[in-house]
């Protein structure tokens, strides 16, 4: 006897109910063995282009916001640059710069706590906040 017979058979004495059921849905919608063998659509390319046009349009509209944000810019700077760039410039009025020779400064500010040495030739400063961030120290603004 068929392997599919014995088990109909077998499901029928556990659950009459859903064999019924399952004698009433024609057997290529629901048995591997009456799959056709040809994929009527192919899942995993859908998938794949999906999730990469979901990436392209995402990106898409990053760059749209980056754009908008751009064009809102009156100067070489974004809005945020430029109100951090005017706190530093604020701060950088308490400081005071002392020439060394060969390119060095010492600034010096907030009652001689805050010191650091600036090498203007090597645009380095000692607190290297201007070579993590890229925007100028309240050091490099004073000396310049």
């Amino acid at each position: 006897m068929d392997m599919g017979v014995l088990l109909a058979i077998e499901l029928k004495k556990l659950n009459n109910d859903a064999y019924e059921w399952l004698k009433a849905i024609p057997p290529q919608h629901w048995s591997r063995s009456h799959f056709a063998g040809r994929a009527h659509c192919d899942a995993l390319l859908n998938n794949l282009c999906e999730t990469l046009n979901s990436k392209l349009v995402y990106i898409m509209k990053k760059l749209v916001i980056v754009q908008k944000t751009i064009e809102k810019c009156s100067g070489p700077l974004t809005p945020t640059a430029t109100k951090t760039l005017e706190k530093i410039k604020g701060e950088a009025v308490e400081f005071r710069a002392v020439f060394y020779g060969n390119g060095k400064y010492q600034v010096t500010g907030g009652e001689g706590v805050d010191q650091c040495v600036f090498h203007i030739t090597q645009h380095t400063c000692a607190c290297n906040k201007w070579k993590v961030t890229g925007i100028p120290c309240k050091h490099r603004i004073t000396v310049i």
